[in-house]
């Protein structure tokens, strides 16, 4: 249903806001050529329900400045506190958009529909509610013989609805509601076309039972294996094309064999995203997750993608897996996985582990993970990660820090733009993952249960260097012996020294190391200490 607004009359709206702002309604999509017009009204009373006024015989406040009269538009946008640079949160709620249209006098349109795919009838009608739904007042003929029937009525000016019937409502087009021509009653049971009358027109021809021409629809029937369904029903979502979970594209599975469909009708070449939903969940929390498989696009939420559909098209799959049919026995399943991390080179302070990923919207406090046997290795168990590819990373209380990485870090992959670099997992089965050392591929080398991380055992100079590297122990440990390793990231032993007692620096040779990022462990006793160092000749 367009805006009508062709002659006149008011748009109103209520609303409740927290604050004294303003709201501006823009109308887009003029149906008849007519720009877009904006206009803004002040919101003064807060904290209650008030009802704003919006005249469309004025000018609009952008280019080029005509009023909305004559217009019927597709879309309204709602800006509130317009051109306003908010710093802290507001509050706003909207309610009961309303037009009212200026007077008209009736309108002169003219109905055609192609009866060539149609046998067995004997007269065409239109019947709506122009006619109180008549099923003989309104006789289309065919005086060409080329099997489209036309009639001219004139009907009030405002919103319709009608079908076109055969042989006083011997026969009458069948709807399902899902077509682009049709609009539905609360109920769901009536579909019927929808008109907007604000001019003389002649209405397209379309084929009878279509919102298109004959020869230019084609039809899409989506079946779907769903092992788990839920009470609150399975949907065909997303892509701009098709409702939030919990909107009409509500698939049935009518015999209870586990398989729901729906099927709809579009313009031949029609092309979109989509996805499925076990679920009536608005937020999308209950949309299925195939990040990783084949089928899932990335750059467009890991939905689905139809190809434009040339020809009548029945695609059939599984819920939350990259299936051909809806045979769901062979699909990927879902994994339990326990992700692991060791915590004890980690010197700053933290108060809570958590893991983000793919598999969770990045989250950053659903998954917790603990150290039940406080032996700094935490972790903790997702029941069901989707199968296939996904990222993730170890983070520190909700994303104050998180494991940092460099391109071609081998546990790891990058994004096209190399502005992310997470930790990559590929889901087919249960598992229990490595617990590698936080921000590494690798596990923590040479650190043992008994042993005890510090933070002041040692000092180095410089942490970038091309030839030595200093190591100077602390004065209360001067009596002791002592150990230094040097690591590689993978976990090599690269060097190793012993420091005597009474001993409190060490210089350490990296000349001959390659050029790369590094783990300088010092053990004294039971204390260790980790510290980067960076070799760059």
């Amino acid at each position: 249903t367009e805006v009508d607004v062709t002659n006149g009359g008011t748009i109103k709206i209520k609303v409740w806001a927290d604050h004294v702002g303003n709201l501006a309604l823009k109308l887009e999509g003029g149906s008849n050529g007519k720009p877009n017009w904006v206009q803004q009204v002040a919101i003064t009373e807060i904290n209650k329900w008030v009802e704003l006024t919006f005249d469309p015989t004025q000018n609009s406040l952008e280019a080029p400045n005509g009023s909305a009269v004559g217009g019927s538009y597709k879309t309204v946008v709602l800006f509130f506190d317009f051109q306003t640079v908010l710093t802290v949160e507001k509050k706003w709620y909207f309610d009961d958009l309303v037009v009212n249209s200026g007077v008209a006098g009736p309108k002169k349109v003219t109905f055609n529909v192609d009866m060539k795919n149609q046998t067995g009838f004997g007269k065409v009608y239109v019947s709506g509610t122009f006619n109180n739904w008549s099923g003989d007042a309104n006789q289309l003929t065919d005086a060409d013989g080329d099997k489209v029937y036309s009639a001219e009525l004139t009907i009030p000016s405002g919103g319709h609805e009608y079908k076109f019937t055969l042989d006083s409502w011997a026969k009458q087009e069948e709807f399902n509601g899902l077509e682009l021509c049709t609009k539905s009653d609360a109920s769901g049971m009536f579909h019927n076309r929808a008109l907007s009358v604000t001019a003389d027109k002649v209405l397209p021809t379309v084929c009878y039972n279509s919102c298109f021409k004959c020869g230019d629809a084609v039809r899409v029937t989506m079946n779907l294996g769903v092992s788990n369904p839920s009470p609150d029903g399975v949907y065909l979502v997303g892509g701009g094309n098709f409702d939030a979970p919990g909107g009409k594209h509500r698939m049935k599975d009518p015999d209870k064999d586990g398989i729901y469909t729906i099927a709809f009708e579009r313009q031949k070449g029609f092309q979109s995203f989509y996805s499925f939903a076990n679920g009536n969940c608005p937020d999308y929390s209950c949309k299925e997750n195939i990040a990783g498989q084949a089928c899932a696009n990335p750059a467009n939420f890991n939905d689905r993608k139809l190809a434009p559909v040339t020809k009548d098209t029945v695609v059939s799959t599984c819920f939350g897996a990259c299936t051909a049919t809806t045979n769901c026995a062979g699909a990927p399943k879902p994994g339990k996985i326990t992700f692991r991390v060791d915590m004890k080179k980690v010197t700053e302070a933290y108060t809570k582990v958590y893991v983000s990923g793919t598999f969770n919207n990045w989250s950053p406090d659903a998954n917790e993970l603990t150290d039940a046997d406080k032996d700094k290795i935490f972790e903790g168990t997702i029941d069901a990660v989707p199968a296939g590819k996904h990222e993730f990373k170890f983070q520190l209380d909700a994303w104050a820090k998180s494991e940092q990485f460099k391109t071609g870090d081998p546990c790891t992959v990058t994004d096209p733009s190399g502005a992310f670099v997470n930790r990559k997992l590929e889901v087919s089965k249960d598992s229990v993952l490595t617990a590698y050392c936080y921000s590494t591929c690798s596990k923590c080398p040479g650190v043992g249960t008994n042993d005890v991380l510090v933070d002041n055992l040692i000092k180095i100079q410089p942490t970038v260097a091309n030839e030595n590297v200093t190591v100077i122990f602390d004065e209360n440990v001067d009596a002791k012996a002592k150990q230094i390793n040097i690591f590689s990231l993978d976990g090599r032993t690269v060097a190793s020294y012993q420091v005597e007692a009474n001993t409190r620096q060490q210089v350490i040779t990296v000349s001959e190391l390659p050029n790369g990022l590094y783990l300088l462990q010092a053990k004294v006793g039971t204390l260790v200490q980790m510290e980067k160092i960076v070799v760059s000749h």
